[in-house]
């Protein structure tokens, strides 16, 4: 990936409806992907876009895209989220310690909801109800 810079990427251009808040991570986490993805800027947190070796011509303008990732995701965190990650040294890097700390969160939740979908049986609910249920 070519790291390029645009005049009109600046922090206010990230599209997340929710703010982070330590428990909305499948969503939040998704539509960040998603907003990054749109800017061609996913592998700054996926790690395919990684760090030039030191003294490269490429380093500069990474280490300012780098930053320009970072600032669009801390700028979706509340202020209290944000402050206990606000010196990852890197996108990726702050992507990484944010996995490991929330991702693994939703794994009971997500078991609970699958557990509870595979119960829902149609029984006497019409087909409307019965979908209506599964949502």
């Amino acid at each position: 990936m070519a790291v390029r810079n645009h005049s009109t990427e600046h922090s206010g251009l990230v599209m997340i409806s929710a703010p982070f808040n330590g428990t909305n991570w499948l969503t939040w986490s998704r539509s960040v992907r998603i907003a990054l993805e749109g800017k061609d800027r996913l592998g700054f947190i996926d790690g395919s876009c990684g760090k030039p070796t030191e003294g490269s011509i490429e380093l500069k303008q990474w280490k300012i895209t780098d930053s320009l990732v970072r600032t669009w995701i801390l700028s979706t965190m509340t202020k209290d989220i944000v402050n206990a990650f606000l010196y990852a040294a890197s996108a990726r890097s702050l992507w990484t310690k944010l996995e490991a700390r929330y991702g693994e969160s939703d794994g009971p939740l997500v078991y609970k909801i699958k557990r509870e979908i595979s119960s829902i049986t149609q029984g006497n609910f019409s087909v409307t109800a019965y979908y209506t249920n599964l949502k």
